[in-house]
């Protein structure tokens, strides 16, 4: 019985550790992107045929490359707490994320605009999947205590 309570809590402890790297590879991609090549970031991102930022002008490379700083920022945060799995880091790193995540999904939400309806909501369902996977974690390092 303790054998599979403690498998349990390993394979627990590695979705919790996957479903961080996932969201850091989220920021880190933006991030790094934006850091790197402000306007093409700014024309083009997220890639593949889409869009989403430059529905959004003035292009403006102090505010892309802060913005790049910030996402590189959160994703070396975020990678940190993936790689040494301690609780109170993951979920300060977490709670971090929704601060900034909730207020950027409403405002997209609220001024949703883009050629297609891919380019139109897709932010908005990207920004709601980072949400959903951090509360999701939240809740599996809830139970796993």
């Amino acid at each position: 019985m303790m054998r599979s309570s403690l498998h349990d809590q390993r394979r627990a402890g590695t979705a919790v550790r996957l479903g961080v790297l996932l969201l850091t590879a989220s920021v880190a991609y933006p991030g790094i992107w934006a850091l790197v090549s402000p306007h093409s970031f700014f024309l083009h991102f997220p890639g593949f045929g889409q869009e989403w930022t430059r529905s959004f002008p003035p292009y403006n490379e102090h505010l892309v490359r802060d913005v790049g700083s910030f996402f590189f920022a959160f994703a070396v945060l975020l990678g940190g707490a993936a790689v040494t799995a301690e609780r109170r880091l993951i979920r300060f790193s977490l709670l971090g994320y929704l601060v900034f995540s909730i207020p950027h999904l409403v405002w997209h939400a609220q001024h949703a605009t883009g050629a297609s309806s891919v380019d139109k909501w897709g932010p908005v369902v990207a920004l709601a999947l980072g949400i959903v996977l951090s509360l999701a974690i939240l809740v599996a390092l809830r139970r796993k205590r």
